[in-house]
């Protein structure tokens, strides 16, 4: 099995400047909703002063 199969195909990124746009937008969003999420919990737990604090927020990804 060729070492190429398992990297991913970079040429749509090179290409197309439509896609590339698109991509880095996709990416830029998916940071800034990770970002949000470490600062909302951050600020119930800052507030609350509890560990547990976040994971009763209702934040589905406070209690993984």
């Amino acid at each position: 099995m060729s070492p190429r199969r398992h990297v991913v195909d970079l040429r749509p990124l090179r290409s197309g400047t439509a896609y590339r746009g698109l991509w880095a937008r996709t990416s830029l969003s998916g940071l800034g909703m990770q970002l949000t999420t470490v600062a909302v919990l951050y600020q119930v737990w800052e507030l609350t002063g509890s560990r547990s604090g976040p994971e009763r927020s209702g934040s589905p990804t406070a209690s993984r």
